[in-house]
């Protein structure tokens, strides 16, 4: 799906994110953002790396080399 020959509505991307971040922060989130970095296609599921439960995390195991990555970015 993430084909280069997959064209992209950037405007359609854009609004649908902004009102994404608007309702979240409106609804009381933090968010932080990052800059994307060439060679990781998928930068937008680094956010699932981990889940707090308590006073544990488990820790996500990237299949993908690309995901793999994210680890040594840290």
């Amino acid at each position: 799906w993430m084909d280069v020959k997959n064209k992209t509505n950037r405007s359609l991307v854009n609004s649908k994110w902004s009102a994404l971040a608007r309702d979240l922060q409106g609804a009381g989130a933090d968010l932080f953002f990052i800059d994307g970095i060439y060679g990781l296609p998928d930068m937008t599921f680094v956010a699932n790396a981990a889940l707090l439960v308590g006073n544990e995390v488990i820790l996500s195991k990237f299949k993908q080399y690309s995901s793999k990555c994210f680890y040594e970015i840290q």
